[in-house]
């Protein structure tokens, strides 16, 4: 009998709870709290959100400042270089002067000595060349602007610019000695048009002997432009 209530009695319990777990919950608490429950949990989600920007914010902050730090950094340095470059430029102006009295100089040099030619090379030259049958008795040197248009510099070689005109006058004792001399003065570097103007026999002696008169003219393959490379040493 005993053994039949405690069976009966498990039997209740069980189900009770069975009929207690399928029963609806009921929330006792009232609308309000349940409210300003969610309303908290909102919050702390906010505020949560709000220290997560505010740290991303200090970091970009943080790495900003480094950065303008270092810009800083350089543009001082520029400034510190600029200054020491100022000062250098400061302190070579007089050799900046200098240097211009050079340039100064040096074209005035060129301007009063660029036609310069070493007449003495020349007639040495001439007294080794002459034909041995021609005497010169004169030599006259009639100085000429220079042919515009062919580009030509002092000194340069090879160029046909006219600057002086030298007529000869000499004694030869015949006609083909006259153009031995010719071509003798052809050859010479600097001239150039060497031509026969006149002659004249004349009798001196026992002999016949022929007064002559030419010309050449001088370009500036003549100049000796030893000036100019004295002024750019």
């Amino acid at each position: 009998m005993t053994t039949q209530l405690t069976d009966q009695t498990e039997r209740l319990s069980l189900q009770d709870i069975v009929v207690a777990s399928t029963l609806p919950r009921v929330n006792l608490l009232p609308p309000e709290i349940v409210e300003a429950g969610r309303l908290r949990s909102v919050q702390l989600s906010m505020g949560a959100a709000v220290v997560a920007a505010l740290v991303v914010v200090g970091g970009l902050w943080v790495v900003a400042n480094q950065q303008a730090q270092s810009e800083q950094e350089k543009l001082d340095a520029a400034a510190v270089r600029q200054a020491t470059v100022s000062k250098q430029v400061t302190s070579l102006a007089p050799v900046a002067a200098v240097y211009n009295q050079v340039d100064q100089r040096r074209q005035l040099l060129e301007t009063a000595l660029g036609g310069d030619v070493q007449w003495s090379q020349y007639l040495t030259d001439l007294s080794l060349t002459i034909p041995d049958n021609v005497w010169l008795t004169s030599m006259t040197v009639s100085p000429q602007a220079a042919t515009a248009g062919t580009g030509g510099t002092a000194g340069t070689a090879g160029t046909a610019d006219q600057i002086a005109n030298i007529t000869f006058a000499g004694t030869a004792l015949q006609h083909d000695d006259v153009a031995l001399w010719l071509e003798s003065l052809a050859k010479q570097k600097g001239y150039t048009s060497a031509y026969f103007n006149s002659s004249t026999e004349k009798v001196v002696g026992a002999s016949t002997v022929v007064d002559f008169s030419s010309t050449v003219v001088v370009t500036r393959e003549a100049l000796s432009g030893r000036y100019l490379q004295n002024a750019g040493k």
